[in-house]
């Protein structure tokens, strides 16, 4: 059994993603100018980092603010399993519970939550490289008792994160057991409640594939475990990540497309973005120029009614790099806000195009 996560492939791509970080796609602009909406008939998202939250004095509630502020009607967060246990029954009842709290106060802000089950803890791993059916057994704990303390209030959630990356610390062989399992924990659990909830799985596509060829690694899952994934939430950079690519260019959407219809399930866009490292007005054009772009690639394969939603990554910059963060200093730019919540350029422009639609406002 072969790990994806290699010395040689996972340095490739930290290398890739730093390169594209100094050097990739810009154009630089004087003034700022706030587009008309897209009129775009999915929900806008946009990730919160709860490590910053929790970091925050004032807590998660200014963040809940700014992305209704921003016109989002929904927030993504992790759901961190080494947070909720960082050792082998060691439970964190008091990291449950705010996660709950924090969901709750999500709802009074009229945001509605994608909930994103990941995070393994070091022993988890090592668990399943000894003993996989262990290993599943403590994700179903851990699964069921994050469920049984937010219900149904959760509308999505996406079991792992960019399960074909390779970063990702779970064997390939191993990813649809894991989809299985997170399913049957959240059926087990929220009983009846269930059909109100929605599972994802986000596949990754960049660093021009390397070592994260997303199409055959969703083939696989797809074959092995289609009944327990609802949304195909495909990750994706064009022009910001994705090596040398052009911010306009949202065509794996097609091939994407192709497995929504074969499978019958929704679409999202897990998470897109642009750094404002080195250049905040390169993060204004790139909202301009990709998110019109992808409302017309949406359009044009047909696909406006199976688009569940798109997330945006993410709300605010992150406070400060951990020393094994320093190779990654875009990393920590992608907000939309700086990390004293200060919305940058970008912020306006992504607020016009993400306005509600005519019809929504004026009650047609």
């Amino acid at each position: 059994m072969v790990s994806r996560r290699t010395f040689i492939k996972g340095s490739l791509a930290v290398g890739l993603g730093l390169s594209l970080g100094l050097f990739g796609w810009n154009r630089g602009v004087e003034e700022t100018c706030i587009p008309p909406s897209l009129g775009a008939p999915w929900r806008w998202a946009v990730t919160l980092n709860t490590r910053r939250m929790a970091l925050s004095r004032e807590g998660y509630e200014p963040h809940l603010a700014l992305a209704t502020e921003l016109g989002a009607s929904m927030v993504r967060f992790d759901l961190s399993w080494n947070v909720v246990e960082p050792e082998l029954d060691h439970w964190r009842a008091e990291q449950l519970a705010w996660y709950g709290a924090l969901v709750r106060a999500a709802k009074r802000h009229g945001l509605e939550v994608i909930g994103n089950l990941t995070d393994y803890p070091g022993w988890a791993i090592a668990e399943l490289a000894r003993n996989p059916a262990a290993f599943q057994r403590r994700w179903y704990r851990y699964v069921a008792a994050v469920a049984r303390e937010l219900d149904a209030d959760v509308a999505y959630y996406q079991m792992g994160n960019e399960f074909n990356s390779v970063l990702d610390p779970i064997p390939r062989e191993h990813d649809a057991e894991v989809f299985r399992v997170a399913h049957m924990a959240l059926g087990d659990e929220l009983g009846s409640h269930r059909s109100r909830v929605r599972t994802v799985i986000n596949p990754f596509y960049g660093f021009n594939h390397l070592g994260s060829e997303w199409d055959p690694a969703l083939r696989m899952v797809l074959e092995a475990a289609s009944e327990a994934i609802d949304v195909l939430a495909l990750d994706y950079y064009p022009g910001s990540y994705n090596l040398l690519g052009d911010p306009q260019d949202w065509s794996p959407l097609s091939s994407l497309a192709g497995y929504a219809r074969e499978y019958d399930k929704a679409l999202a866009i897990g998470e897109t973005g642009c750094p404002s490292f080195g250049s905040p007005s390169r993060q204004s054009c790139w909202y301009e120029a990709a998110l019109p772009a992808l409302a017309r690639e949406v359009e044009g394969l047909g696909l406006s009614r199976r688009m569940a939603f798109v997330c945006l990554f993410e709300l605010a910059d992150r406070p400060a790099l951990d020393w094994w963060e320093l190779w990654r200093p875009t990393e920590v730019t992608l907000g939309l806000a700086d990390r004293y919540l200060r919305p940058k350029p970008c912020f306006r422009i992504v607020q016009g195009l993400i306005g509600k639609r005519p019809r929504e406002r004026d009650g047609r």
